[in-house]
């Protein structure tokens, strides 16, 4: 089978951001992921046969089979130590971006257009698509959204799968916010490229002061509303 290398991150949907996310990361490799040179020694000697055999080389082809659309039936005619060499030289730059965040390459976004909808970034006077006035949010500092937006921790700590909702609230294209309308947007977004998915919160990032009038809080409770409601249309 031909394997093609993903170069960029417009090639890898938000969707399979967040299932490349949920399939459980062996403990000890995330350790290493986390850890300096050192650690990452400690770590590396002290792996079991356990784990060399069975746990890594598990995981190692289930992500592969997700980011390159790889059939399982073929994957298991992989040995382990092929599934290492794979894994590490197709994949591993991709998940540790997904843990800790890629803005090596991003630019601030006004808008962005997908699936010929032109979704836009909020201005100082508008969220939602009614002006600030019209908006039941309450004050906060914008130092309480940074830890969620550095490093895209909103999204590498399990909050994958709520950002379609979250991108089709805060980029809403419409005049007048309608929640049921930004359910059907949020749908859509799920094959949005994580090209797309890191400038948006990277233009979050630069937002701040436009955003302090708005909290953290009311944004998250918010998008993980839309998204139950979400899963009951659906």
């Amino acid at each position: 089978m031909e394997i093609t290398p993903i170069i960029g991150w417009s090639q890898i949907t938000l969707d399979k951001a967040v299932k490349v996310l949920s399939i459980e990361m062996p403990k000890n490799l995330r350790a290493f992921y986390l850890s300096d040179e050192e650690g990452q020694a400690k770590i590396e000697a002290e792996l079991t046969d356990f784990e060399l055999v069975k746990e890594l080389p598990t995981y190692y082809g289930k992500v592969l089979e997700v980011l390159y659309d790889i059939p399982p039936s073929f994957m298991d005619t992989v040995g382990r130590e092929e599934r290492k060499v794979l894994y590490e030289g197709l994949c591993m730059y991709w998940v540790t971006r997904l843990l800790v965040g890629d803005y090596q390459d991003v630019q601030e976004l006004k808008e962005f257009e997908h699936k010929g909808i032109t979704y836009k970034m909020p201005t100082a006077r508008e969220l939602y698509g009614v002006t600030k006035e019209g908006v039941d949010l309450k004050a906060f500092q914008f130092t309480e959204a940074a830890d969620i937006e550095i490093n895209s921790k909103m999204l590498a700590n399990g909050n994958y799968e709520h950002t379609a909702a979250f991108i089709a609230m805060l980029c809403y294209p419409y005049q007048r916010y309608d929640e049921a309308k930004a359910i059907e947007l949020s749908k859509q977004l799920t094959d949005l490229p994580m090209s797309i998915v890191w400038n948006v919160f990277f233009s979050i990032l630069n937002f701040g002061a436009q955003l302090s009038a708005f909290t953290l809080t009311s944004l998250k409770s918010k998008a993980l509303g839309l998204e139950r409601r979400v899963k009951v249309k659906a």
